[in-house]
């Protein structure tokens, strides 16, 4: 597969009452909420205003405010256009909003294509220590080296995340913006979507069993574009957090992220093939339908509406310090203290998500915040 050029979609707007109002927040310096929740009158009153100006063919001067800072670096849609490409091979059972993919070429490889980049320089070395300080002087209490793994599997999982509010930055780029004063809220029928293409790469590890290493190609909802890694050790799944952590590339060039994204091309092939079958018979909705526990399954519902069958699986199956899983150990009846380890788990879980959305989305990310399923 080659990289699509991707285009700036044309979006042909008209002056409406909510246009007028998003207008009249930005330009007093005043966040812009949810039109609809406006009262009548005041809906009346911007309805009013913007059928007057339309009638003395003033609405250019508002409308071209829109167009003018609805901009974004071409090469962004170029890489959302890669990842939509991709997702149209999803399987006929995915919702098209997260999929893995087979890849093309061996383990080694990949890795020697990703070495070959600048992006490549975020992979771990063979002498780095992968756990995480964890001892009292600040050491690790674990030895987990990569020159001790063997690369075993290779894949591609792209993520089109849910539509938020569109939004536009309007200081000089040169100036830290002021919120609200520099955030330009977009008409509700306009939406952003962000992407993430992550190449992820799996080693077998005789102490750490699989070392699940990413590198992942972001594209935000402004069309900003960011390279990332991660690391995982599923040996030790959430009761451990060694292994686990992101390291960027700040200062990668465009020139970079393309190269990546021509890669990702390349090794997903001219027919992408989905990695796992999503099946009629859910397995994740089957297993949360065999808990006896209501209430368990009220959070394990929650917990798959919000994350992902794949989160949800890695997670459940993970081992704990006894060696069990809470995948095993939910389904006994008897079992109340792996209930409340659930419960736990989807709390904190919840509470990251929403604390990251409401520090990121200039409206506080209500469209985005967590589903609840249980009241808290």
């Amino acid at each position: 597969m080659e990289r699509p050029r991707g285009e700036k979609q044309p979006i042909e707007r008209r002056l409406t009452a909510e246009t007028m109002y998003l207008h009249d927040r930005w330009r007093n310096g005043q966040l812009a909420g949810e039109y609809a929740a406006l009262s009548a009158i005041a809906r009346q009153m911007y309805e009013e205003d913007a059928a007057v100006l339309t009638n003395l063919g003033g609405e250019a001067a508002i409308l071209d405010l829109f167009d003018r800072y609805d901009t974004r670096p071409q090469l962004s849609y170029s890489c959302e256009a890669l990842a939509t490409e991709i997702l149209k091979f999803k399987d006929r059972y995915s919702d098209g909003h997260y999929e893995s993919f087979d890849v093309s070429l061996l383990p080694w490889q990949v890795i020697d294509k990703l070495r070959a980049l600048r992006v490549g320089s975020l992979l771990a070395g063979d002498e780095d220590q992968l756990a995480l300080p964890s001892g009292p002087n600040g050491d690790s209490t674990l030895d987990i080296r990569k020159k001790d793994a063997t690369p075993t599997d290779v894949s591609l999982r792209v993520w089109k995340y849910a539509a938020d509010r569109k939004y536009a930055v309007t200081s000089d780029p040169e100036i830290e913006p002021q919120f609200p004063r520099d955030y330009l809220m977009y008409p509700s029928d306009e939406t952003s979507y962000q992407y993430l293409m992550e190449v992820i790469l799996e080693y077998y590890h005789p102490t750490a069993d699989i070392i699940q290493e990413t590198i992942g190609l972001y594209i935000g909802k402004r069309g900003q574009l960011g390279v990332e890694r991660d690391m995982y050790i599923t040996g030790f799944g959430a009761a451990a957090s060694e292994g686990c952590y992101v390291q960027s590339l700040p200062d990668a060039s465009e020139q970079d992220i393309a190269a990546f994204a021509d890669v990702i091309a390349e090794i997903v092939g001219d027919v992408p093939t989905p990695k796992f079958s999503h099946d009629e018979y859910n397995d994740i909705k089957d297993y949360i339908r065999r808990i006896s526990n209501g209430l368990t399954r009220a959070y394990l519902t929650e917990w798959l509406d919000n994350t992902s069958r794949f989160h949800v699986n890695s997670q459940l199956s993970a081992s704990r310090i006894d060696g069990t899983t809470l995948r095993d150990a939910l389904v006994s009846s008897n079992n109340s203290s792996a209930h409340d380890e659930l419960v736990s788990l989807i709390d904190y879980e919840r509470e990251i998500h929403n604390a990251y959305i409401q520090a990121t989305s200039p409206d506080g990310g209500q469209g985005m915040l967590w589903r609840d399923r249980i009241a808290r």
